[in-house]
């Protein structure tokens, strides 16, 4: 059994599209906007996108504890690539849990991270 999909109820369709493909670079898979889309990360995992009934999305933090962590190969180069593209972080780059990681939101508010081995000088 293998995770083959992740669903985010949003607020606007639009801008989740433009996040996840323009800043964060991943594919754009399936554009049924404004009703669905899909995107797909570099290891295959595709993240459809669906608009709140209400126009409004419940804040991701309330009820709503899952997270996403995107690994990479160096969370210090992301974390200032990134940056650069205007993400707000919620975390800056630390050594936790064996490994390098650095937290940030998506414009709905969902909690999401990029992780990657601690560089040997920081070890």
């Amino acid at each position: 059994m293998h995770l083959q999909q992740v669903l985010l109820e949003v607020k606007d369709v639009e801008r989740s599209k433009q996040f996840y493909t323009k800043t964060l670079g991943f594919k754009l898979l399936y554009d049924f906007s404004p009703e669905y889309l899909a995107v797909g990360t570099p290891n295959k995992l595709q993240i459809g996108f669906y608009p709140a009934k209400s126009g409004r999305a419940p804040p991701a933090s309330k009820g709503r504890p899952a997270a996403m962590e995107f690994e990479v190969d160096s969370v210090d180069t992301w974390y200032n690539r990134l940056k650069k593209k205007g993400v707000r972080f919620v975390q800056k780059p630390k050594n936790e849990w064996g490994e390098r990681e650095a937290r940030f939101l998506d414009p709905d508010g969902f909690r999401l991270a990029i992780s990657g081995p601690i560089p040997k000088r920081l070890a």
